[in-house]
């Protein structure tokens, strides 16, 4: 059946009211203090320093997809071809998620990367090291 694979469980609420709870925890930043926790954890438990010296390095990767026009940013992407949006994502070397930006896909890898990098909130003042491919 077409579009089965979509479809959520049936003890789970209309998507609707998923999507509606999940974008207000993205707009009050709710995410963003639940991953920072997360990581914070797991580096405690595995030994490493604490914030805020942590951490030193990461990677930074980026994966073009496509989007519908209502479902967010759009570009065109000619090295792909595709259009869509691209998601800049900025990990650190333990495979924990620092930062996640999504970019219309003509935005080029090098600026949708600076953007990332340049971004401050929040902040990792330790990172000294990123590692990236050609792009």
């Amino acid at each position: 059946m077409p579009g089965a694979a979509c479809r959520l469980p049936h003890e789970f609420p209309p998507w609707q009211t998923l999507y509606q709870e999940v974008r207000g925890w993205r707009l009050a930043g709710t995410w963003e203090r639940v991953t920072t926790q997360v990581r914070e954890q797991v580096r405690l438990r595995t030994g490493r320093a604490s914030p805020p010296t942590a951490p030193t390095a990461a990677m930074l990767g980026s994966q073009s997809a496509r989007t519908t026009e209502k479902g967010g940013v759009l570009g065109y992407d000619g090295a792909k071809p595709l259009s869509g949006g691209t998601r800049h994502v900025l990990v650190a070397t333990g495979g924990l998620v620092l930062r996640a930006v999504v970019h219309p896909a003509n935005l080029a890898d090098r600026n949708g990367a600076m953007a990332v990098l340049q971004e401050r909130s929040p902040p990792f003042p330790a990172v000294t090291s990123v590692w990236g491919d050609r792009g």
